[in-house]
């Protein structure tokens, strides 16, 4: 496997061995001979050969002696300095010459540094927590009825720092209030922060660069996954991510969502729940690691249809499964 970088060599016309002659009046351009053509200098294939590099020429190539001839070539910065001498190899001789440079081509001494911005966008790169965490429970006690629960986590979301860029266009726009906007974690940072600080950040900064890094994140994969206490000692894991479509259907459809939630119940065991939702409806996936529990579901799956309904959701599929609960660490 090649593993230098090959750069393609052209013909000159100058005649091997003689000094460059001063600049002459311009003439006419003819077309410069093919590398295949018979008047190509015999070079072997797979030869090995030490040349010179004679001047740079306008446009960033340099005059290279290889084998007593003056060959015109695209030379990295590190080999390209007048009088360094390149182990080159013939790896091709058609339609182009080409060569092979050494890995002990002449290196540059100098090392590069990357500025204050680019320091703080590789930091950003880093990789990111994998979720958005939720360190107080969103409800003080288990609700009474699950009328309340859609708008807490709907809230939890909005109000995570996520969309935070996106909110502040809407409040520009007069379609949110200020007072919602400083709700979120970018609003606690005090005035002038120095953010781009990354050996001592100030603790509000580093309480945003995670989140900085989930935006990032999200916009990569297209996927949102929260963790968080949704009342006191019930964890919850929710994960919403937009399906891609079908690009060979040229017209324009509806976005079609896929959010999956995992419970872990003190009377239920483990639950799995993914909802597939489209302009056709919703489509219901649901597992469950004890086996009462997956039978107790079926036994309630006319009501979960008459509730879904009712809140204007089609139930396209259902189907409850039993699984093996997950192992956690």
């Amino acid at each position: 496997m090649i593993t230098h970088p090959v750069y393609p060599a052209q013909i000159l016309s100058a005649s091997p061995g003689k000094a460059l002659s001063p600049v002459q009046p311009v003439n006419p351009v003819q077309p410069a001979p093919d590398a295949t053509q018979s008047d190509t200098p015999a070079f072997t294939l797979g030869q090995k050969y030490l040349a010179q590099v004679e001047a740079r020429l306008m446009g960033g190539s340099s005059l290279v002696n290889v084998a007593g001839q003056l060959l015109d070539m695209r030379l990295p910065p590190a080999a390209a300095k007048v009088g360094n001498q390149i182990d080159l190899t013939l790896v091709a001789q058609s339609p182009r010459l080409q060569f092979l440079l050494a890995s002990n081509a002449p290196a540059t001494s100098q090392t590069a540094t990357l500025s204050p911005i680019g320091q703080f966008l590789a930091h950003l790169f880093k990789p990111a927590p994998p979720t958005l965490s939720q360190t107080a429970p969103l409800l003080p006690a288990p609700p009474t009825t699950s009328h309340a629960l859609p708008s807490i986590l709907q809230q939890a979301i909005a109000q995570s720092g996520l969309f935070y860029e996106s909110h502040l266009a809407q409040w520009a726009n007069g379609r949110k209030s200020l007072d919602s906007v400083k709700q979120m974690p970018q609003s606690a940072l005090p005035a002038h922060t120095a953010i781009m600080d990354l050996e001592t950040p100030a603790p509000d900064t580093a309480k945003i660069l995670p989140i900085v890094q989930q935006q990032l994140q999200a916009l990569e994969t297209g996927q949102l996954h929260w963790r968080g206490d949704i009342w006191p000692d019930q964890a919850m894991e929710w994960i919403i991510h937009e399906q891609p479509t079908n690009h060979a259907d040229t017209t324009e459809s509806p976005a079609r969502w896929q959010t999956h939630l995992r419970l872990q119940l003190p009377k239920l065991s483990e639950i799995n729940a993914t909802l597939i939702i489209d302009a056709q409806g919703v489509r219901i996936k649901l597992n469950a690691s004890a086996e009462a529990t997956t039978h107790l579901m079926k036994d309630e799956q006319a009501a979960l249809i008459a509730a879904l309904s009712a809140a204007s959701l089609s139930v396209q599929e259902i189907e409850i499964e039993p699984h093996a609960p997950t192992q956690t660490s």
